[in-house]
């Protein structure tokens, strides 16, 4: 018996063979399972994370491969997410187009739309990406798109550690990650994440800054007070992903985070590229001027020259 068994078996394995090599198919050959719809999230969480990446360190290789990426890492959409799969397609074709582009200004514009593509589908999906996790374009010029900011990353790097990076957004991305991230629009100038080391800049405050890195302009008067407030800002919330400090998070002791910006003023605005001579006057017209206004839950009385915040009591410097 044991031996008839064996021939059997091997006579059958023999025909499978032969129905393999005549292109027959095979009686116990399967497709593949579609994932499950957790499954393919859990795949397109990855996906995004690594297209994020490609896209900050501007990787036209791995962006050039987009669609293939997209196929081979997620597979067959369930039917209920084929809606927000076929916008993630069109979002590689265009990540794929700005990665074949030699001007890096079009490639970024490129690239924008891209990423905005790919929130919209995310904005589909039953358990979305944060939006703080979406990928989105460098730039390092004056633009109203939301973008990585590699200088201010720098700054903010130099002047507090550890920032991953900065981010600034337009003016309609803005309202949406306050949403997104507080449950409403809180008209904020900015907020430290520490969970990403990442500072989150409004427009406005980009604007500012990127007229004091970018352009020759040292506007006076009101303009210069934006300025001012800008640089604070950035320090600020800068000052917030100092684990070493007593500031270290969102929220955590505002007024020494306050005061510990508004005292960097003249370092940040002169690794910007400003003056010290028009670093100085930012200083000086930001507390006689911008701090005296801020509510009284960002000032304290310990801010002060020879105060308990005064992080320099030997010099008579202030702020």
């Amino acid at each position: 018996m044991r031996r008839l068994l064996g021939v059997a078996l091997a006579v059958a394995l023999c025909s499978a063979c032969s129905a393999a090599k005549s292109g027959a198919p095979s009686a116990t050959a399967k497709p593949p399972a579609p994932p499950t719809v957790g499954e393919w999230l859990g795949r397109y969480g990855l996906w995004v994370t690594d297209l994020r990446i490609a896209l900050e360190h501007r990787d036209r290789p791995a962006l050039r491969h987009c669609t293939k990426t997209l196929d081979r890492t997620l597979g067959n959409a369930p039917t209920s997410l084929r809606g927000p799969e076929h916008v993630l397609a069109l979002a590689c074709g265009r990540f794929e187009r700005g990665a074949r582009m030699n001007d890096s200004r079009t490639a970024f514009t490129e690239w924008s739309q891209a990423a905005r593509l790919i929130r919209t589908a995310n904005s589909r999906l039953p358990h979305p990406q944060a939006m703080e996790r979406l990928p989105l374009p460098v730039a390092s010029w004056p633009t109203g798109e939301s973008r990585v900011e590699p200088t201010f990353t720098r700054v903010a790097n130099d002047m507090a550690a550890p920032a991953s990076q900065v981010r600034c957004w337009s003016r309609s991305d803005w309202a949406e990650l306050q949403q997104k991230s507080f449950g409403r629009d809180l008209n904020l100038a900015g907020f430290a994440s520490p969970q990403y080391k990442r500072v989150n800049l409004a427009w406005d405050m980009c604007d500012a800054l990127a007229k004091l890195a970018y352009t020759s302009e040292r506007p006076s008067g009101t303009d210069e007070l934006e300025i001012a407030f800008a640089v604070t800002t950035l320090m600020h919330e800068a000052g917030h992903l100092n684990e070493s400090g007593d500031f270290y998070g969102a929220g955590a002791n505002e007024p020494l985070a306050e005061c510990w910006g508004m005292q960097h003023i003249r370092v940040g605005a002169v690794e910007l590229g400003a003056s010290r001579a028009y670093a100085n006057e930012l200083a000086s017209r930001y507390w006689a001027e911008i701090y005296p206004t801020r509510t009284p839950s960002y000032r304290t009385k310990k801010c002060r020259n020879g105060g308990a915040y005064d992080i320099n009591k030997e010099s008579d410097v202030w702020p």
